[in-house]
């Protein structure tokens, strides 16, 4: 059993490359005016860029990453079946781990890492790794990129679990080494070459690396969470020294894996007493998302919480004050599914996704409404630059 709880949970706009419109000319009656597409190129990445990565809209053979600037769409990515994206440091280039099948759906499998300018949105190249790979819903830690972007590690699961190294800076798959019982990818914030998994037992593996990709070692701390009676969401968030991670009850772990051992600080939980009776529980397949510089963690919350409402969508967003560890403010969820923080825009924007298939921003301040952008899918993966 996962350690989480789960299971193993498009086309490109102009054919993936820049945004296409189509200028038309006035009609004249008696004359015919030719009528030809017009390419416009894009501006690099702002502020305001998210990606959106949207599975099983229609089919899961057909995901897709759209490309938003604020509430503007820009462009939508193929990301082929069950792809999981990852936005390089630097915010040039969007890498998407996925499989294409020789016949659709079955037949031959190829697995590759498929890289996209972010300016043009052109495919600039693919890496060819192990036909292993993870295929669930896209969500954080599934593909992972180090500290400085030199390495990608994709996460496996043939069903034994396993990470496929890749080495961006020679475009090549440098090994694969194993994360047996344990779950989604997250680099440490000072080791290039390490990495923490979550485990079945309630336990962290730090798996570290060498230049060559060849295991140095593996350690496992001790039981951090309790993974039977409340497991945690794999789906964190990270922090300059680890991640924070919230379990299915709405305990909040916040870890720090940045040093030789793995540490916690004592769990504590975000549903205050005066309102268990209503069994208030967070959701969603990217539930949590934070703003660091104000220590603000928002989280998707929904009532009536049972065992297996994980994944149920929010009726509710809090935000919650991590240094008081009290809730600060509460806005309506509408049903939301996925939450990011775009910290570089003023004001910083919460961006959610959701069931009805739009894309909202929020101040984070306040949270009040600033926009939509409706007709993109269920998002389960938001990504904006530094993030």
């Amino acid at each position: 059993m996962l350690p989480y709880g789960h299971g193993l949970r498009r086309r490109a706009l102009a054919s993936g490359c820049a945004l296409v419109a189509t200028v038309w000319a006035p009609v004249v009656w008696g004359a015919e005016r030719a009528q030809s597409p017009e390419v416009i190129q894009l501006s690099p990445p702002g502020p305001g860029r998210i990606y959106a990565g949207s599975c099983c809209d229609t089919t899961p053979l057909d995901e897709r990453v759209h490309v938003l600037d604020g509430v503007r769409i820009l462009g939508t990515l193929p990301a082929g079946f069950y792809g999981a994206p990852a936005l390089s440091p630097d915010g040039k280039t969007l890498y998407i781990a996925t499989t294409y099948y020789s016949r659709l759906d079955h037949g031959d499998r190829l697995d590759i890492v498929e890289l996209y300018d972010t300016t043009t949105l052109l495919l600039t190249g693919d890496i060819k790794i192990p036909p292993k790979r993870a295929m669930e819903s896209p969500v954080p830690g599934l593909a992972a990129l180090s500290k400085s972007g030199r390495y990608l590690f994709v996460q496996n699961a043939t069903p034994g679990a396993s990470v496929t190294i890749v080495d961006l800076l020679r475009k090549r798959t440098l090994s694969e080494v194993e994360n047996a019982g344990c779950w989604t990818i997250w680099p440490s914030p000072t080791d290039e070459r390490s990495f923490v998994s979550l485990c079945g037992d309630g336990s962290f593996l730090t798996v570290k690396f060498d230049q060559r990709g060849r295991m140095e070692s593996q350690a496992r701390s001790e039981a951090l969470f309790d993974a039977e009676n409340d497991p945690l969401f794999a789906e964190g968030v990270e922090t300059a020294k680890g991640a924070i991670f919230i379990s299915f009850s709405g305990m909040v772990h916040q870890v720090d894996y940045s040093g030789e051992a793995v540490r916690q600080e004592r769990p504590w939980s975000v549903v205050p007493a005066t309102e268990a009776s209503a069994h208030w529980r967070p959701g969603g397949d990217q539930p949590l998302a934070f703003r660091a510089d104000v220590g603000r963690l928002f989280i998707a919350m929904h009532r009536d919480g049972k065992d297996g409402s994980q994944t149920k969508a929010a009726d509710e967003i809090w935000s919650v004050d991590i240094a008081t560890r009290q809730r600060v403010q509460r806005i309506p969820g509408d049903h939301a599914i996925a939450l990011c923080v775009s910290t570089h825009t003023v004001p910083p924007y919460l961006v959610t996704s959701g069931e009805s298939h739009a894309i909202k921003l929020f101040d984070t301040d306040t949270l009040s409404f600033v926009g939509e952008r409706s007709a993109v899918g269920a998002a389960t993966r938001l990504i904006v630059p530094g993030r």
